[in-house]
């Protein structure tokens, strides 16, 4: 009798942690996809950013660009009515 007992003792302690194993690879595999979604997204934020910050860098270059020529406007304007201011 006891020793039935035992091995039904030991059965239930088997199932038990063979439950909690299972738990526990049930448990990791979705962490683990958690992760890997969240490493796709965050990927696709990098991606997203690298190309604001191009364009952004694009505008930048081209507003540069038209400000130099807008201040040698300005220059040669000043230029031209200094000369004509001395010519008068």
């Amino acid at each position: 009798r006891s020793l039935t007992s035992a091995c039904f003792g030991f059965l239930t302690t088997s199932k038990t942690a063979e439950s909690q194993g299972q738990f526990a690879i049930e448990r990791e595999r979705h962490d683990r996809t958690s992760l890997e979604n969240q490493i796709r997204e965050k990927t696709r934020e990098l991606a997203d950013l690298q190309q604001r910050l191009q364009e952004l860098s694009q505008t930048n270059e081209k507003l540069r660009f038209q400000l130099a020529e807008k201040d040698g406007t300005i220059t040669t304007l000043t230029r031209a009515t200094q000369i004509q201011s001395q010519a008068v």
